[in-house]
This record gives structure tokens, C-alpha cells and sequence, in this order.
């Protein structure tokens, strides 16, 4: 299916000798763009697409859905994009990701109002992380995991801040200690526990005394 479109515009006509350019068209309000080769809003559109999926993915999309572009073009749209104004962000949220796994480490800072990033540190020391904290006094909050690096930088560049943990690191921590409660003192289950459920109990089988109850001797008969 191919559709066509119609469109009329009006054509200037410059009357100056002396000018290299004697034709002007005049540009079709919210439809065209000076140099543009595609209307505003597929452009609005593919802009999109490169937001959410980024180059690759976003061109096989568009190849699914008959639009030719490339990877880099999308790219050029995201780059093309006005970086958003800094604004006052009075509860930071702060943690490291790998830029190269074992090697590099960077740090991410996002707005927990908002929960969208402001901005990002080339490593994670905390002599980095407090500069940035006082070029911002308005931080009123900062939301960290347990690193040392970001207890230290937050004490140092936002001391009027109170520092709290993510919602995340908090059952993830919980599940850790709980985790090594258990195994420390598997040993000491002789019996299985039992969870009821109405009037029914289950017994609760752990992997250790499986094993070990798979292992015995049976009675009546040597070790061998």
C-alpha cells in the first residue's frame, strides 16, 4: 500500500541581483523543517524508539514496521536531544555500576523524587562523590547502600544531610543475615520443623539432613 501526499507551499522570490539564492520555500507549520528529509513527526516518533530500544533494537523495529532508517541515525536523534536543566534535588539516591567488571567502577546519582539520573562520576572514591555533594548544599537526603566510599563522601561534602538505605538494600540485607543465621546453626536442627497450615502440618526439609538421611546406614546392617 502506498500512500501519497499533497502538500503547497508558497515559493519567494528574491528580486536582488546580487543574491545566490533566488528561491525560497516557505516551510508547512508543525509538518516540515529547514533540511529536514522526513516530516516533525515521524522524527517525534523515531525519537521515541531510540529512547526506548537505542540504536540496534530500535532499527529492527523500525524495519518490522516498514520504516527505513539505520542504527545511526537514531543515535544522531539521541544526541540531538537538549540536555535537561539541573534543578534542585534536596533527596539523592547514589550507587556504583561496572564500566569494566572487576576494573572500572563509575557512579550513578539519581533524583529519588523523580527517580531519574542527574548525573554520573567517573569513579566511585568518596573525595569525588563529597565534591560533588558541595557544589549542591540543597541535598538534604542522601539514600546509599552499605559502601564505605559513600558514608565517607557524604560526611564530608553534605554533613547537614542524613543518610539513609534504599528500599532495595534493605530485604536484600536482611535476606543476607538471615541467610547465614541458618547456616551457621543448620547443624543444631535435630528435628524438622513443621509450618501449619490449618489443620494440616508440612514438615520443612532442608538439603543437609536430606543428604545426610540418604547416607545413613540402615538399621539392622553394617557400615560398610
Amino acid at each position: 500500500m502506498r500512500l501519497e501526499i499533497l502538500a503547497r507551499a508558497r515559493r519567494l522570490v528574491c528580486g536582488h541581483k546580487s543574491c545566490e539564492r533566488r528561491t525560497f520555500a516557505g516551510q508547512i507549520p508543525d509538518l516540515t523543517r529547514r533540511h529536514a528529509r522526513r516530516t516533525n513527526a515521524l522524527t517525534a516518533h523515531l525519537t521515541d524508539i531510540a529512547l526506548f530500544l537505542g540504536g540496534r533494537a530500535g532499527a529492527g523495529l523500525c524495519g518490522r514496521m516498514a520504516v527505513s532508517t539505520g542504527k545511526d541515525t537514531l543515535l544522531r536523534l539521541l544526541r540531538a536531544l537538549p540536555l535537561p536543566q539541573p534543578q534542585s534535588v534536596p533527596c539523592l539516591g547514589v550507587d556504583e555500576f561496572a564500566v569494566r567488571r572487576g576494573r572500572t567502577y563509575a557512579t550513578i546519582l539519581v533524583d529519588m523524587s523523580t527517580h531519574r539520573p542527574v548525573d554520573v562520576l567517573a569513579d566511585r572514591a568518596a573525595r569525588t562523590f563529597a565534591a560533588r555533594l558541595r557544589e549542591h548544599p540543597e541535598v538534604r537526603t542522601v539514600c546509599r547502600d552499605r559502601a564505605g566510599s559513600f558514608r565517607d563522601g557524604a560526611h564530608a561534602g553534605a554533613p547537614q544531610a542524613r543518610q539513609v538505605a534504599d528500599a532495595w538494600h534493605l530485604p536484600h540485607n536482611l535476606a543476607e543475615a538471615v541467610e547465614r543465621v541458618v547456616g551457621r546453626h543448620r547443624t543444631d536442627l535435630h528435628e524438622p520443623l513443621t509450618v501449619r497450615t490449618g489443620a494440616r502440618q508440612r514438615p520443612l526439609r532442608f538439603p543437609g539432613r536430606t543428604r545426610r538421611a540418604r547416607t545413613a546406614p540402615a538399621a539392622g546392617r553394617p557400615h560398610p
